[in-house]
């Protein structure tokens, strides 16, 4: 297993160690057949991890692999770690027939001068967005089961446990085995209100093993363009069914698929909305005129850039009034991250904009949790709202 190539591992915890083992032999695997064996492996180890919720025994793994540089490592088991905790196989005891069940999620990235939508959704929403899925997502034959709430961040499985106690929940659900009952997800946080957001609706896929899930997995066009096809659809059909719940909004909905890989699609996608949303709620709410902010840019991280921190301030003040967090999805992409931030500002028409040299600690406000943001005077500091501004978002829904 090439095992006397991997730095001193003993420490970690039994699984820990079958995990990084099973991964270091997928490493050096060069057939197809031994990726298999070794990827069992690995899947029963995980199985174990997932259902009894050690969650810092991973931790802990994730912990060594960064330490260590182990990136192909780290790539191959985070890869095993999504796939087991979003998609397992099932028997429907009634029939016989076995499923492949999918946890997937319909994200929505939206911002308004106003209060987001969020909660439980109306019966006749669910029943329009799940014929919806049919027409437009899925192949045929798929059975589909939605959690009946728009969720927020903080509201959707906060890690892989999670994750897959609600997809065996609604698959369970979905092949009549709890009939109606309703999966819980951990109890609704508080959160700030943002100017710019993300929603997900989540649910669970279930197609008979080895056949489809979605359209694109069964049709001659190349999946990628019908993809792309299809979002155009999806889009329209979407604006129209949730034009009552997000009354107000400027929105975006992206194609449902895989949970895991579409939490990164919105977080992608929310970055330079939020951007936008920022600038333009100051030019409107604060009535800054265009052109009269300066933007100060920070580069934030422990050791290296995690994200870079945009604070706002009006021309010729050091008063940050408010800021907005652009994280680093790929620390390798800084200078493109630098140049789409310089762009959209530009494009804004915000004003001067200002990058400071150097890596900043990450602060956060002691007493509120509020990030700092930068000012001309290469400080984080505390964002200050003018008192005249009511910077509370009305509710609208």
């Amino acid at each position: 297993m090439h095992s006397s190539l991997l730095p001193d591992y003993q420490h970690l915890h039994a699984h820990a160690k079958r995990l990084l083992l099973c991964a270091d032999a997928l490493s050096h695997s060069v057939s197809k057949v031994e990726d298999s064996y070794w990827e069992h492996l690995a899947e029963q180890c995980i199985e174990t991890l997932l259902l009894s919720d050690e969650s810092t025994i991973i931790e802990q793994l994730f912990q060594y692999l960064n330490e260590h540089q182990l990136t192909e490592h780290l790539e191959i088991i985070a890869s095993l770690l999504e796939g087991c905790s979003e998609s397992i196989t099932l028997e429907d005891a009634s029939s016989g027939q076995r499923y492949e069940a999918l946890l997937i999620s319909i994200p929505i990235t939206t911002w308004t001068r106003y209060s987001l939508p969020e909660g439980p959704m109306e019966t006749e929403l669910i029943h329009a967005l799940e014929a919806q899925l049919h027409q437009d997502i899925l192949a045929p034959n798929v059975k589909v089961v939605l959690h009946p709430e728009l969720l927020c961040f903080e509201d959707v499985p906060h890690n892989l446990h999670q994750a897959r106690q609600l997809l065996e929940s609604l698959a369970k659900q979905a092949l009549g085995v709890h009939g109606k009952s309703t999966t819980k997800l951990p109890p609704r946080s508080e959160h700030p209100t943002l100017l710019a957001d993300a929603r997900f609706v989540l649910a669970v896929i279930l197609a008979p093993e080895h056949a489809p899930l979605f359209a694109w997995q069964q049709n001659k066009e190349p999946a990628a363009a019908l993809q792309e096809r299809l979002l155009s659809t999806w889009q329209e059909h979407s604006q129209e069914l949730f034009a009552g719940v997000f009354t107000g909004c400027q929105t975006e909905y992206w194609l449902p698929n895989a949970f895991h890989a579409n939490n990164r699609v919105a977080e992608q996608h929310l970055r330079p909305l939020n951007l936008k949303a920022t600038v333009t709620w100051l030019q409107t709410v604060a009535q800054v005129p265009k052109g009269q902010l300066t933007a100060v840019i920070a580069a934030c991280g422990q050791e290296q850039i995690e994200e870079y921190r945009i604070g706002f301030c009006v021309a010729d003040s050091d008063v940050v009034i408010h800021g907005c967090i652009w994280p680093l999805l790929d620390p390798d992409d800084q200078s493109d991250t630098l140049a789409q931030i310089s762009a959209l500002l530009k494009e804004l028409e915000s004003g001067d904009v200002l990058l400071l040299p150097g890596l900043y600690e990450p602060e956060f406000c002691d007493d509120c949790e509020t990030p700092y943001f930068p000012n001309p005077d290469a400080q984080l500091v505390h964002p200050e709202f003018p008192e005249q501004i009511d910077s509370e978002p009305p509710l609208l829904h």
